[in-house]
């Protein structure tokens, strides 16, 4: 018996020295753990050798992962599950925290060979083509504590999530009105200090981003389309969105531009990286000036000066409110001539404008000082343009400017030199007025030349 004894506790022992000297020198620690700790992961029951899911982008996805305890004999206690940025998650079983990244599953107690189904919901939205790996991590401690009993991922490929190549488009929330020129353009026609103007980003559905996983961080830059003053934008055109992710409202960002010069049919365009651009906004005009005028009054504008023009445009207003706009030399005034009167070199156009309903107790006088300079004073006529028939200065009717049409609307311009106002009656448009003022030492000589026209037209040269 004693010599039975001797053996039993010899080959015990040897068997335990093997088995260290087999750990240190032949296998990894860590291996060999694995080989009685270890557990599969399948997104959505995936074969390893199947592609990642794809989800739409535009909506929550419900994501199913099946978590098996491949080891021989030890249970498998807890599981922190990983939702892979830039996605987030919704909801899930146990104590997960909605809208953080980590599903936490306790007390499973899963046998070898054992599995558990967790379905989550998360949000795959993004407005760029996007996919992340989930990380998980497992223990044999059911409360996911302790150090040196955690279980190892058996080789797999899916679990990678990604969504489609989706992509948001962007849309003016406000659009930009009329305004004054190198004011702050805004969503309320010539009012600097109103609601910016301000594009909003709309997600695959052409719904409003409110929600998303990925923030957006590529400024939304505004351009122009169509440019009738061969100009620049100025002011704040480049913003970017506040990022769309709750309690954030929408995905909207605000500018602050300016345009420098005047003229009418202004457009604009909104563009950012990775996203469709907007539709060209609505055109819009810009002025020198305007004024309100408040109904059954008579209001005046006389803008600086520019390009050594000067005008004074007043109008008496009707029944109800209007605006009196004008615009001195804009650029997108066109070239005309009248027949008998050819447009001396260097000469200027200027604009005005009339808006609100028509009514033809609305005469206005548009006066407009030039500098004499050289020329002599008997030089200066009135060679007026407008998208409406009148009488010129020759008794005949004005005849249409060949090729030359009114910006936006593409009226035809009707051109001639008009004649003085008749001491009876009334013949509109005519020159009411030609002044000479001669020079002092401080002012060049002017000639001041007064035109009285009705105010029912929204528009006129």
């Amino acid at each position: 018996m004693g010599t039975k004894r001797s053996r039993s506790r010899f080959a015990l022992a040897s068997i335990i020295a093997v088995g260290a000297l087999t750990a240190v020198s032949a296998v990894p620690a860590d291996a060999a753990a694995s080989d009685n700790k270890t557990y599969t992961v399948d997104i959505d029951g995936a074969d390893a050798d199947v592609a990642p899911a794809v989800w739409a982008g535009d909506q929550d996805a419900t994501i199913t992962a099946t978590i098996t305890n491949t080891g021989p004999s030890q249970s498998l206690g807890s599981v922190n599950l990983t939702v892979p940025a830039p996605f987030s998650l919704v909801s899930a079983p146990a104590d997960a925290v909605p809208g953080g990244p980590i599903v936490e599953l306790r007390n499973l107690a899963l046998a070898p060979g054992a599995s558990v189904t967790v379905i989550m919901r998360v949000d795959v939205r993004s407005c760029y083509a996007a996919s992340g790996t989930f990380t998980i991590t497992a223990k044999q401690s059911n409360d996911y504590n302790g150090t040196g009993n955690d279980f190892f991922l058996a080789p797999t490929a899916d679990r990678v999530v990604a969504t489609s190549t989706q992509t948001c488009q962007l849309r003016f929330a406000a659009p930009p009105r009329d305004a004054e020129r190198t004011a702050t353009i805004t969503s309320v026609a010539y009012q600097p200090t109103a609601a910016a103007v301000s594009v909003e980003v709309l997600d695959a559905t052409g719904t409003a981003r409110i929600g998303g996983s990925t923030p957006l961080t590529a400024p939304i830059v505004l351009g122009l389309d169509a440019n009738p003053g061969a100009t620049s934008l100025g002011g704040v055109s480049s913003s970017p969105p506040n990022g769309g992710i709750p309690p954030l409202p929408a995905s909207v960002a605000t500018f602050a531009p300016t345009l420098g010069v005047s003229a009418f049919g202004y457009s604009l365009t909104a563009t950012s990286t990775g996203l469709v651009a907007a539709p060209t906004s609505a055109s819009f005009n810009i002025v020198d000036d305007q004024v309100n005028c408040p109904a059954n009054t008579t209001c005046t504008s006389s803008p600086p000066p520019k390009n050594g023009q000067s005008v004074t445009v007043s109008f008496g207003a009707g029944d109800t409110n209007t605006n009196l706009l004008v615009s001195l030399d804009a650029k997108d005034a066109p070239n005309f001539t009248c027949p008998d009167y050819p447009r001396p070199s260097g000469s200027v156009v200027s604009q005005f404008v009339f808006t609100g309903d028509g009514g033809d107790d609305r005469v206005g006088t548009f006066t407009v000082s030039i500098p004499e300079s050289s020329r002599p004073l008997n030089s200066f006529e009135v060679c007026w343009a407008a998208p409406y028939q009148f009488q010129t200065d020759a008794g005949t009717q004005a005849t249409i400017q060949a090729g030359v049409v009114k910006p936006v609307t593409g009226e035809p311009l009707y051109v001639g030199t008009l004649p003085d106002c008749p001491k009876k009656g009334t013949l509109l448009p005519c020159v009411a007025s030609r002044t000479f003022k001669k020079a002092t030492s401080t002012t060049p000589a002017l000639v001041v030349l007064s035109v009285t026209t009705k105010g029912l037209d929204p528009w006129r040269y």
